[in-house]
């Protein structure tokens, strides 16, 4: 399969840099004549363009057009084995950015930005609104907050909706689903200021805010393995999203550089009664199939001592199941997850991994600004997390495997 339109500019444009038939300081086709040399539209070279800015390479000044940026302090030009450093110094940039990016917003207040997700909770997402609120009433802007319930069609009307009411940015988290929303892809190719909160579009280059899901599922399923666990089982939702995917690839990441096999008999992706739908009643049958579903998955690996949960329904949904099973979290089995419920009166129970939800609703709302005023901005924003110790875990007796 050939490689995406605006791909393929930036390969063209990186050969071209890398082999210093475009050195620095030397000014880049415009966004007009890449679309005529490669036949494409205007928006897919401007996604190029900007693809080309985010990595560093190229420096777009208004007015003036796109230059090749000195990247001799840097070393060698980025290849797709030096992702990981890329990562790094692309989270060290997003830092910078979250600090000064509010300095100067003349020209957005007053404005309207809206919020579109499947729903929220005290567990994840709550935070999220909160942060995102807070930084509009900082920015001077209005915030409107439309939840679709995991359902594509109300996703879609949701975002016709809101440009019709005439709003400036959007936020969004989009829906499982497998394959990604037009709307939203319309309105990345037009250069809208559109930010993806807790995802992002693998080979768009989309604004996106979210965790570092493969670092995450390598860490929380590495603290199992410094527990003495080495049979561990990996419970998720349908792999339809960038974060569920990645968090799987760190669970088997962890395996691999541990030198253990993670046995697909050990991965469950079947769980759908944690993301949101439309009505109780369907959801409640959902469960009572999910945990018959989920116990004679559980029973047929009797050897696993340890689960790594996607998210925190789907932990308190195998415990229910080990419970009925006669096995108890943590003295027989332990239990980690992505994500909890912080109640005011409760004790956390599950070791799970703590994202920068605040983090994620702010920088949002600061990468939609820079968006709306036309500045470069990090195109693909990875906030920090934290393994949080509590007691659904203990130690394990290592055996072999």
């Amino acid at each position: 399969m050939s490689a995406p339109l605006y791909e393929q500019i930036v390969n063209w444009i990186t050969t071209e840099i890398r082999e210093k038939r475009l050195r620095p300081g030397d000014r880049v086709m415009s966004e007009r004549e890449l679309a005529q040399h490669f036949g494409v539209s205007t928006m897919t070279s401007k996604g190029a363009l900007s693809r080309l800015a985010a990595q560093g390479l190229i420096v777009r000044l208004r007015g003036k057009g796109s230059f090749v940026a000195d990247v001799t302090s840097r070393g060698a030009l980025v290849h797709k084995e030096e992702e990981e450093e890329e990562e790094v110094a692309a989270t060290a940039a997003s830092e910078r950015f979250d600090t000064d990016c509010l300095s100067a917003n003349e020209g957005v207040t007053d404005r309207l930005i809206a919020l579109i997700m499947p729903g929220f909770a005290d567990s994840f997402g709550a935070k999220v609104v909160r942060a995102a609120e807070d930084a509009c009433a900082t920015a001077g802007l209005h915030l409107l907050i439309r939840l679709t319930r995991g359902l594509r069609e109300v996703e879609d009307q949701a975002i016709d909706d809101c440009l019709r009411i005439g709003v400036s940015g959007i936020l969004v988290m989009p829906v499982h689903g497998e394959h990604y929303n037009t709307k939203i892809l319309r309105l990345v190719l037009d250069g809208f200021p559109i930010v993806l909160l807790d995802r992002f579009l693998k080979g768009i280059p989309a604004q996106a805010v979210c965790t570092d899901n493969v670092l995450a599922g390598r860490d929380l399923t590495d603290f199992l393995f410094t527990k003495g666990h080495r049979r561990i089982a990996f419970l998720s939702p349908p792999l339809d999203t960038s974060s569920i995917s990645d968090r799987l690839q760190g669970y088997q990441q962890a395996h691999t550089g541990r030198g253990y096999l993670a046995s697909p008999k050990y991965v469950y992706t079947g769980v759908r009664s944690t993301m949101p739908i439309h009505e109780t009643e369907q959801r409640d049958e959902m469960i009572d199939r999910e945990q018959r579903s989920l116990e004679l998955f559980l029973q047929g690996i009797p050897e696993v001592t340890a689960y790594v949960a996607c998210e925190y329904e789907i932990a308190l949904l195998a415990q229910r199941v080990l419970a009925k099973n006669g096995m108890h979290v943590p003295k027989d089995v332990s239990i980690v997850c992505f994500d909890t419920y912080h109640g005011v009166m409760d004790e956390v129970f599950f070791t799970h991994v703590r994202q920068d939800e605040e983090a994620m609703g702010r920088l949002g709302v600061n990468l939609a600004v820079q968006a709306m005023l036309g500045n470069a901005t990090p195109l693909n924003v990875k906030i920090p997390h934290q393994i949080i110790e509590s007691h659904s875990t203990r130690e394990q007796i290592s055996v072999s495997v």
